[in-house]
């Protein structure tokens, strides 16, 4: 029990803010126990940018690596087509 308390890892944060070229980019946090390194990925269908950390690995050190790629955040999600809102009229691409 106190072993269990002493280990204890600060609360994290949730998402991170990148910014880049005079936008700021919402990052969310996750945190993977087989990852083995920082990755960045983008899911295209909901645009949303997810950082992934190994089991020891930092927020602090984790924030700069999305940092340094902030230019490859935004040229990603430059690339994916803006999305279409379901509504009675319009046509699914």
């Amino acid at each position: 029990m106190l072993r269990a308390l002493l280990y204890r890892r600060p609360t994290e944060p949730q998402a991170i803010e990148v910014p880049f070229d005079g936008e700021v980019y919402l990052v969310r946090v996750r945190r993977h126990r087989q990852a083995r390194r920082y990755t960045l990925r983008i899911q295209a269908a909901t645009r949303e940018v997810v950082l992934t950390l190994p089991p020891r690995g930092n927020v602090k050190e984790g924030k700069a690596f999305a940092k340094k790629h902030g230019g490859w955040i935004a040229a990603r999600l430059g690339r994916l087509p803006e999305g279409v809102p379901f509504a009675a009229g319009t046509s699914v691409p």
